[in-house]
């Protein structure tokens, strides 16, 4: 190896090291506050299996919901109409009375295990952040005492003789799970688990540091990356030289071999 290109392969060793240092140690100083102000988008992770426990409808979401629907007689101005409610109904008409709610009632599970980055999110984030979408989930293993009884209908389940006509004291139950979207600013790490801004409660100084740390990440961040392109450049740089000193070199030895 020629002393041009043994000293150019030593300083790109170098620079390489240099920038890849700093660039990690900002990277950690970086990812410290970003995990504290939830700077970077954060999933929720969770590994349970949530369970019906009558029903025995199972969801690896972060949350399952079951809502209890029963046709009743509503006033509606001068008179009566059937409407399906989760809740009883006065109707204040002994013709028109309802029959009681089944035993059955709404219920959710949430994912105990819910978590970012290993820390534990509060339950509030994911009833306030997160979306309840129906599903149809298998009813394979409902108990017989129920499934004697409720037939599936549509997403769900109902006692209807005929779904299609249904009458005043009928039941029906659907399912919905819970998807909370990626989340951006929404969150702050507080008393080691992830909760709303509004719930923590944080003293003047606190809001100040956390501050002073956002701002110190997104200058290192910018940091980082002008580092990064510095890297970029200079190891073009030397690429460059290191082609001309070797067409050079070739081209000398060429003259004067031609010279000999």
């Amino acid at each position: 190896m020629s002393v041009h290109r043994r000293f150019a392969a030593i300083g790109l060793a170098l620079l390489f090291l240099m920038t890849t240092s700093v660039g990690h140690a900002l990277a950690d100083e970086t990812d410290t506050a970003e995990r504290l102000t939830n700077t970077e988008p954060k999933t929720i992770q969770s590994r349970q299996t949530l369970r019906d426990p009558e029903i025995r409808v199972e969801s690896r979401k972060l949350g399952l919901r079951r809502q209890v629907e029963m046709l009743q007689w509503e006033r509606d101005g001068d008179g009566f109409v059937k409407v399906w409610r989760d809740a009883p109904v006065v109707s204040g008409d002994v013709q028109h009375s309802n029959p009681p709610m089944p035993k059955l009632q709404n219920a959710v599970w949430l994912a105990s295990d819910a978590n970012i980055d290993g820390q534990q999110v509060d339950p509030g984030v994911l009833m306030a952040l997160g979306q309840w979408i129906r599903v149809r989930p298998g009813f394979s293993r409902v108990p017989f005492r129920w499934s004697r009884r409720f037939q599936p209908d549509g997403d769900g389940l109902s006692d209807s003789d005929n779904p299609l006509n249904p009458q005043v004291g009928d039941v029906r139950m659907f399912w919905s799970e819970l998807f909370v979207p990626t989340l951006e600013r929404q969150v702050i790490l507080a008393d080691g688990k992830w909760q709303l801004p509004g719930t923590v409660q944080l003293d003047e100084a606190t809001v100040r540091a956390l501050n002073r740390q956002l701002q110190d990440a997104q200058q290192r961040r910018s940091l980082r990356d002008l580092l990064s392109r510095m890297w970029t450049l200079a190891a073009f740089g030397l690429l460059t030289l290191l082609i001309v000193a070797r067409v050079v070199l070739i081209r000398r030895a060429r003259h004067n071999k031609a010279r000999d």
